[in-house]
């Protein structure tokens, strides 16, 4: 089944390369991109939702560019638990190599797993966590006390450059909803359109409808 997925996400990667077919939209476009072997084992009426590969999902998805960007993020945190690994000595190192087993286990299971908000969003956690310790000489915490650091001199523009990006990201977030209330809207008709193809002798089905209506 996975090997469906992923021809029909490679199918659409190379149909839309810089683009792809849009960002969660992998389900629309399935049985569209999908093989006839596809189609055949499981059904015409069969679906998917997710490339169950993180990569393949982001080609297919948002493109070059998009997995591009991903790919880099994949690099950066791997230099980082290098880094790390030959900087921490004892038990600091033992303790950084297991943060990094996780990091690196997650990232073996999202090549054939879907991406739930869950486990991605613990797999986003150990990037941090691998990044900040591994590009860090001392921990966070300590160094935060260590005074004449550069951050306290650069204390100032530091701030102000946190205020800006968060305040763009405010801006980004807020702009984004006018995308997504037409996907709002779609879902709620798609809702309420199958309600009204349910069984007219249902006295509760006709108490709904005419309250939608």
């Amino acid at each position: 089944y996975r090997g469906d997925y992923y021809r029909a996400a490679w199918r659409m990667f190379k149909e839309h390369v810089f683009t792809g077919v849009g960002i969660d939209r992998y389900g629309e476009y399935y049985r569209t991109f999908r093989d006839v072997d596809a189609a055949l084992r499981l059904g015409p009426s069969s679906v998917a939702n997710y490339a169950h590969n993180a990569f393949l999902q982001l080609l297919a998805t948002g493109g070059i560019i998009l997995f591009l960007a991903y790919l880099v993020m994949i690099v950066f945190v791997a230099l980082a638990a290098v880094k790390g690994l030959k900087k921490f000595k004892g038990n600091d190192k033992a303790l950084f190599g297991a943060l990094v087993s996780l990091w690196f286990a997650f990232q073996v299971q999202a090549q054939v797993s879907i991406d739930q908000i869950t486990i991605a969003a613990i797999g986003w956690v150990l990037a941090g966590a691998v990044v900040a310790l591994g590009f860090n000489s001392e921990l966070i915490a300590d160094k935060a006390f260590q005074p004449n650091t550069y951050a306290k001199k650069r204390r100032g523009p530091a701030a102000n450059s946190t205020l800006v990006a968060g305040g763009l990201t405010l801006v980004l977030v807020i702009t984004s909803f006018a995308w997504l209330v037409p996907i709002w809207r779609a879902d709620y008709n798609i809702k309420v359109a199958r309600i009204l193809q349910g069984d007219p002798g249902d006295f509760n089905l006709l108490t709904l409808q005419s309250s939608l209506l």
